[in-house]
């Protein structure tokens, strides 16, 4: 586990101890007396931490820890934990492979829940709540439950209701409250209602269908991080929501440029324009213009489709569209004389095209 306190401080588990990392580099180190990985705040100087599979409590600033009880007893785990998390009531849950436990630190109350309650696996991997209270859990095996604690009502997310896959290893949510969901087989998004909104693959851009566990992070500016067995992908939601949803236009652009320079008697190819594109004056002997271009649609790009015309040409030539399939390069040779124009449209996979094409 790693966490950021509300000062924006670092703290991270090494060595039977608790590191404080600041923001100007200088460390401190918190004595914990036990090897342990996973550990929450409880409140800003007591620290919830699994060692030796029981619930610790870790007092920084006496740096004292100890045994968090019921009934007398310390309370343990059979299983292995994957999270432990402190939601919006003050309530500790604890997501490990022999179910979800539930405890009260004020009441010392404690619970293990699990299939008999209703829950498809109780493998659970991660936990978070939501604004109404209801917890929103991933199981290795069974997808996704949103849980009512006041209730004890499951709503279950799986493939047949167009989960990626069943095993659930991650969750994000972002800033409009649309929630991220990392599995073994892609990432899906879903609504504060619990719609299945999309889903992305590697075809769609993503390094690897395959993520890992406990490697998932939002940024301080809202990018989502999800770590994958190809490396990290760096999601910005709200940009890739308006492709992947259709609430976006599609652009395209000009992304590079190929032709002979008679002054230099070479071919040159560029591809920035940042001080604006310059006129290009083709020598009649070498009337030939290659165009690269993309569109600003990310999900799965390779689909997407592309057509050009030359306007104003006039007799000889054809005025209608060429379609070009999903090639984004164009070779125009031997080009004809005068005044014309070439344009260049695109569409996405869905078929939504380009609202004013590239000319």
């Amino acid at each position: 586990t790693v966490t950021k306190d509300a000062k924006g401080y670092l703290w991270f588990p090494y060595k039977k101890q608790l590191l404080r990392l600041r923001e100007d580099g200088s460390c401190s180190s918190f004595p914990v007396g036990k090897n342990f990985l996973k550990f929450v705040f409880a409140d800003s100087e007591t620290v919830l931490l699994v060692a030796e599979n029981r619930l610790f409590r870790y007092h920084i600033p006496t740096q004292k820890l100890s045994p968090v009880m019921t009934k007398g007893r310390a309370i343990k785990f059979s299983k292995f934990v994957n999270q432990i998390y402190v939601d919006s009531n003050g309530l500790v849950w604890v997501a490990a492979l022999d179910g979800l436990h539930r405890f009260d630190l004020k009441t010392g109350a404690y619970r293990l829940i699990g299939q008999t309650e209703g829950f498809q696996d109780e493998r659970m991997m991660c936990v978070e709540d939501d604004a109404r209270g209801r917890l929103w859990i991933g199981t290795y095996g069974g997808g996704l439950h949103i849980y009512d604690p006041r209730t004890s009502a499951i709503s279950i997310i799986d493939q047949k209701k167009g989960l990626s896959n069943n095993i659930v290893i991650g969750m994000l949510t972002d800033n409009s409250g649309t929630r991220w969901i990392s599995t073994y087989q892609g990432i899906t998004l879903i609504s504060a209602e619990g719609a299945v909104l999309g889903r992305l693959y590697q075809e769609d851009g993503l390094s690897t269908d395959e993520f890992n566990r406990y490697s998932y992070l939002k940024s301080s500016s809202g990018a989502l991080l999800f770590g994958s067995v190809n490396g990290v992908n760096i999601i910005q939601p709200t940009a890739l929501k308006a492709q992947l949803l259709g609430s976006a236009p599609i652009r395209i652009s000009l992304s590079g440029i190929s032709y002979f320079d008679a002054q230099s008697d070479s071919l040159i190819y560029e591809t920035n324009w940042a001080y604006g594109v310059k006129t290009i004056k083709l020598p009649a002997a070498h009337r030939s213009l290659s165009l690269q271009f993309s569109l600003s649609n990310l999900v799965r790009h390779k689909e997407n489709n592309f057509a050009y015309k030359l306007e104003g040409v006039g007799i000889g030539y054809s005025s209608e569209w060429i379609y070009i399939g999903t090639n984004n390069h164009l070779n125009l040779q031997d080009l004809p004389a005068g005044k014309y124009h070439i344009l260049i449209r695109g569409c996405d996979y869905r078929g939504n095209w380009v609202a004013e094409p590239l000319r």
